[in-house]
């Protein structure tokens, strides 16, 4: 117990490594012109304010960050006093959202251990750990020490135009490795969602995991199941961002977390891993693929991980005789299957099920069903999407997605001519038309004479 006490001791003393502008390739002309706004008008009032996290590790990287967050030895109601554009957010650590138009520079003070606010990246506020703890405010160093991983622990000094390592950040950059700052056994069961953003960070950057950091994912997965859902299904979103969503469902696999995430999509993959199409490749088509425009990202994203299941389970009924199969009471079932742990919006199983559904007409377009009434669907959008995929996925040509395409532009025009035509037939002239008739006022009858009376 005591060397740990002398370890931790030695850690926490450890001075930053400073490096100064012209050793590293952060430059202000690449940082959000709101977010030096931020920095600057905190340091003009004396406060000690850096850039942090992600952005810090992006511009390091020469990649363009997504957020771009602050951090400051400022109380968080000392910069609302300074913004008046700033929110606070949060219960026991309160954050400081700064808006500036369609963005949010998202502020936080230092904070120090015992306290409870947003890890290491500040992509998500960490409101779900397992140990609830108070707000309490602190040292550049005891921030950076409260962070997930080394790569996130950086800060930047626009005063001096440094970078600041307290953690071994930069060391980590070079060697490419996601390492967990502190003992992972502890950090991990902590808050088991930063096993998720270790295996996010090391698909989307190419990074590999540390091995102690490995270990430790691997010993401390079913910590999890603590985690609230809400917080899990967001980290399956955000695995879908970057194009690097085989990447992670891979590590997710070889971790033996998927299981856990999605239990049914996991014994699928045992059971039956030369579907056609795959898992792997429907993942590979994804990330080189964008969304069009009238399919929800959700959609999209649950389509890519579920329809290989789907297949699966549909040549699993034709196999046994069944003439006639129900694919859209399929589809439900195997949707409630797949994402029975996960928090999915039920519009969006909805969704997939009738997108599903509608496969078997693309598969047989000289079937005796309405063409216009089966593209002009509300839902035509999600089930060419998913054709576009399962096509992809296949290695088959797609040149039926522009005739589908062509054809539902054609009836759109259809329907909106003979609107048109009617408008421009007899246009009525303002000058023509006629003035509106005032209206006439009754005449009062008058009041009948009265006769005097006789004197």
């Amino acid at each position: 117990m005591l060397s740990r006490i002398k370890k931790y001791l030695r850690f926490t003393r450890r001075k930053p490594v400073i490096t100064r502008r012209q050793d590293h390739t952060i430059s202000r002309e690449l940082i959000d012109r709101d977010a030096l706004k931020v920095l600057y008008r905190l340091n003009q009032a004396g406060y000690t304010a850096y850039l942090v996290g992600g952005g810090v590790r992006d511009l390091l990287l020469g990649r363009k960050p997504k957020d771009f967050d602050v951090s400051t030895d400022a109380h968080p109601h000392q910069i609302k006093e300074l913004f008046r554009n700033c929110i606070l957010i949060g219960r026991r650590f309160r954050l400081a959202h700064i808006r500036f138009s369609n963005k949010i520079i998202e502020t936080s003070t230092f904070r120090k251990p015992g306290s409870h606010g947003p890890d290491t990246d500040a992509e998500t506020p960490d409101k779900n750990t397992k140990h609830k703890r108070s707000n309490t405010f602190g040292t550049p160093e005891e921030d950076a020490r409260m962070r997930d991983f080394t790569i996130n622990g950086l800060f930047y000094d626009i005063e001096n135009f440094t970078v600041i390592d307290h953690v071994g950040g930069q060391k980590d950059l070079k060697r490419r490795l996601i390492r967990c700052i502190g003992e992972p056994r502890l950090r991990f069961p902590e808050d088991p969602v930063r096993m998720l953003r270790a295996i996010r960070f090391a698909s989307r950057l190419g990074f590999t995991i540390e091995k102690k950091t490995l270990h430790a994912i691997i010993r401390f997965r079913n910590e999890l199941r603590n985690a609230a859902p809400a917080r899990l299904i967001e980290e399956v979103y955000r695995f879908f961002g970057f194009g690097t969503a085989q990447a992670a469902f891979r590590l997710l696999a070889e971790t033996k977390i998927l299981p856990l995430l999605l239990p049914a999509l996991d014994e699928h993959l045992r059971a039956a891993p030369d579907t056609h199409p795959s898992l792997w490749s429907c993942l590979e088509v994804f990330d080189a693929m964008q969304t069009p425009a009238g399919v929800a990202r959700e959609t999209a994203i649950f389509a890519a991980l579920t329809y290989p299941l789907f297949e699966a389970r549909l040549q699993q009924a034709r196999s046994t005789g069944q003439q006639f199969v129900q694919h859209q009471e399929l589809a439900r079932d195997v949707l409630g299957d797949l994402l029975g742990t996960l928090p999915v919006p039920r519009r969006v199983i909805d969704s997939l099920a009738r997108a599903f559904d509608a496969q078997r007409r693309f598969e047989n377009p000289k079937g005796k069903f309405s063409k216009k009434r089966f593209v002009m669907q509300s839902t035509f959008a999600d089930a060419l999407f998913v054709r576009e995929l399962v096509l992809r996925a296949r290695g088959e040509d797609t040149a039926e997605i522009r005739q589908w395409t062509r054809m539902r532009e054609q009836f759109l025009r259809s329907e909106a001519q003979p609107a048109d035509d009617c408008a421009s037939e007899s246009p009525v002239s303002p000058e023509k038309t006629p003035a509106k008739r005032r209206r006439r006022r009754r005449r009062r009858k008058p009041a009948p004479a009265t006769s005097k009376p006789a004197v």
